[in-house]
Parts: structure tokens; C-alpha cells; sequence
């Protein structure tokens, strides 16, 4: 037998036991990490895949494939610095706006008086 291999796991991982049950070295961490956000226990259900799901993957891929393509084609006439302003200018543009339809209001419930 290799030193550090323990029976029954050729591979020589070490898995981790909780609770009495036997968990792979990814699921531990899991595991932690639920904790750590205050859930009691990772995701066991398998998320329902539907048309909407699809729709919503498709527009995200096109989006974040399209600015590559633009980016390609717009650095061919303006410099770095102007690309990189017209896009912070236009994020800013659009965020106003979502703000301004929102009301403009900086938090949803009124703020406690500071009490130093």
C-alpha cells in the first residue's frame, strides 16, 4: 500500500465526514459555505430548466459577446480612454434613468437617527 493513500480511496482524497454521512471534498465546502450564508443545507432540488431560463441565457450571452465585437470595431476609430468614457458615460446615463423611475430614493425605508 503507498503511504498516504487510505483504503478504499485510491485516489488518496481524504473525504469528510458531518453529521455521519460521507461527503466528497466539494460537497464539504459546500457545505461550509451554506453555513457561512445561513442556510441550513446546499441546494438538494435540481433547478427547473424552462424557456424563460433559455431566453434569459441567450440575451446575457449576446450581450456579453456583443460588447467584445463592438469594442473590436470601435477601438478601430477612437482611442482607449474615449471607448472606455462613452461606456462609463452610458452606464451612468442608464442608471439615472432606472434611479429617476424608482423615484430617485436612496433607500427603501427611512434611516435610523445616528446616535454616537
Amino acid at each position: 500500500m503507498t503511504p498516504g493513500l487510505k483504503t478504499g480511496n485510491p485516489a488518496g482524497r481524504h473525504r469528510k465526514r458531518r453529521n455521519g454521512k460521507d461527503f466528497g471534498d466539494h460537497s464539504f465546502f459546500m457545505l461550509a459555505a451554506a453555513e457561512l450564508c445561513g442556510l441550513s443545507a446546499p441546494m438538494t432540488d435540481a433547478p427547473q430548466i424552462t424557456l424563460k431560463s433559455w431566453i434569459m441565457v441567450s440575451v446575457l450571452a449576446f450581450v456579453w459577446g456583443g460588447t467584445f465585437l463592438v469594442t473590436e470595431v470601435a477601438l478601430t476609430g477612437i482611442t482607449p480612454f474615449w471607448l472606455a468614457a462613452s461606456r462609463i458615460g452610458f452606464a451612468a446615463v442608464v442608471m439615472c434613468t432606472v434611479w429617476g423611475l424608482r423615484g430617485f430614493a436612496l433607500f427603501h425605508a427611512p434611516r435610523p437617527p445616528f446616535s454616537g
